[in-house]
């Protein structure tokens, strides 16, 4: 009996330093690599167009197409330009943002769905937060480094979607432009969709990190005002959430499916003219060389993945993605139920 009321203590303890606050400390992590993350993304997003023809992966555009590109993606520079003007305007949206989260848990305290029944949730909140390790009564410091993580991360959070968006506009209205197309040999080991790879995958590993970082926030939370200080930071990952998983797949697929039909249409008219030249090519006995070659090719093309930038290990990321999805739509619905 001893026994079983001293771990009735421990549960029902209100006393949270950091190093029990596990949801807080994988929030922190995941908003301090955000920067990093949208290092990756922009490094990759700065060349991309030009790789993507050097690799083979992009038609190289005709004199009119190239006119469209280049005045497309000017406009898109001067977005991006004065995006980048406006930096203190959105550091000062995300600030206020995470301010909100804060202050809700500063009035109406932390984890408040794991309070004991029989003490009521949201006193138990209070009492968790009058301990927490980012209280602002008990410890300041600690306070104002929480909501500045937060504030930086979601800034950085703003940016990459701010960004992001843009560029899918900008290649929404270049769907009739572009040419996409793969490398048969597959030098770069993606058919030569490496780089495009290097901006999607720093993308879908944020929005997988963020996505979980709302269900845990939502967490502490309390219920239902958590869904209106939550309501600014969740509605713009949902709102964006469809385009990013949706757009570049779209356009993928269906570049990659007239690129194999294109491909396997003048190999087989190539392959015709070796046939109407057979006896001419096995004189010079280059028949079954040159039969042999556009075999091969045929092959190849035909083995190119509609989503060359994807490889069996990313069905993880996938099915995580799908899950911090749902997660974050249930964080929704909880917290206004």
């Amino acid at each position: 009996m001893g026994k079983l009321k001293c771990a009735k203590e421990v549960a029902a303890s209100t006393n949270f330093p950091l190093l029990r606050d596990v949801p807080s400390i994988f929030v922190i992590l995941a908003l301090t690599a955000t920067p990093y993350i949208a290092f990756r993304q922009w490094s990759s997003l700065e060349v991309l167009l030009v790789s993507m023809v050097r690799s083979g992966a992009l038609e190289t555009p005709t004199l009119a197409d190239r006119a469209a590109i280049q005045a497309e993606v000017a406009t898109a520079n001067s977005y991006l330009r004065r995006l980048g003007r406006s930096a203190k305007v959105v550091l000062g949206v995300s600030a206020v943002c995470v301010l909100l989260v804060v202050i809700a848990e500063s009035k109406l305290g932390v984890y408040s769905i794991f309070g004991s029944p029989a003490k009521g949730g949201n006193d138990w909140g209070g009492q968790v937060y009058a301990h927490w390790w980012a209280s602002w009564t008990a410890a300041p410091a600690s306070s104002i480094l929480y909501w500045s993580i937060g504030a930086l991360g979601i800034y950085f959070i703003l940016i990459m979607n701010l960004a992001g968006s843009r560029v899918l506009v900008a290649l929404w209205r270049l769907r009739k432009t572009l040419r996409y197309k793969a490398d048969v040999y597959n030098r770069d080991g993606y058919h030569g969709w490496a780089e495009a790879r290097g901006v999607l995958l720093p993308t879908y590993t944020a929005i997988l990190l963020h996505g979980f970082c709302l269900v845990l926030v939502s967490i502490s939370l309390p219920q239902p005002i958590g869904v209106w200080v939550l309501l600014p930071i969740l509605g713009q990952w949902v709102l964006t959430l469809p385009f990013y998983l949706g757009l570049p797949p779209l356009l993928t697929r269906r570049g990659i499916v007239e690129f194999r039909g294109r491909e396997t249409v003048r190999l087989g008219l190539y392959l015709r003219r070796v046939e109407d030249n057979r006896s001419a090519l096995e004189a010079d006995h280059r028949y079954h060389t040159e039969c042999e070659a556009i075999v091969q090719r045929i092959r190849r093309v035909s083995a190119i993945n509609s989503m060359p930038f994807n490889r069996p290990r990313d069905v993880l990321l996938a099915v995580l993605q799908l899950m911090a999805t749902a997660s974050g739509v249930y964080a929704l619905v909880i917290l206004w139920y």
